[in-house]
Order: structure tokens, then sequence, then C-alpha cells
């Protein structure tokens, strides 16, 4: 910069880019946690669509994941 105001609107512009990129990602990051979201829950409906389809939950299953979890929880 050749002067103070030259160095003024120098920082002024990289203060207004970096505000307008910060809500560029921040507008990225919401978009990407809302198709994450979306493509999660569409997963879940086909497994629950499918699981109806083999004659649905029962007692048996919810043995099977409560063991799962037990298990899991005593090797992390």
């Amino acid at each position: 910069a050749r002067d103070d105001n030259e160095r003024n609107s120098f920082l002024a512009q990289l203060v207004a880019d970096t505000r307008t990129n910060q809500q560029a990602v921040m507008d990225l990051v919401v978009q990407r946690k809302n198709n994450y979201q979306s493509a999660i829950l569409k997963r879940r409906i086909e497994l629950e669509r499918f699981v109806a389809k083999l004659g649905g939950p029962d007692a048996d299953d919810q043995a099977a994941i409560e063991a799962g979890k037990a298990l899991l929880a005593r090797t992390s």
C-alpha cells in the first residue's frame, strides 16, 4: 500500500471478502447437513419398509440389538 488510505481500503475489502466467504461456507455446511439428513431419513424409511416386508420386528430382534449394544460398549 502506498499510504494509509489505500491500506485502510485494502483492509476494508479484505474484511468484506472474508465475511462473504464465511457466509458462503456456512451456507454450504447447512446445505450438506440438510442433504445428509434427507439421505439418512430416506434410508431409514427404506429399511423400515424392508423389515416390515420381512414380517416386522419382534422381541428376539430387540434382544439381539441390546446384546450388540452391550458388546460394543465393552469393546470401546
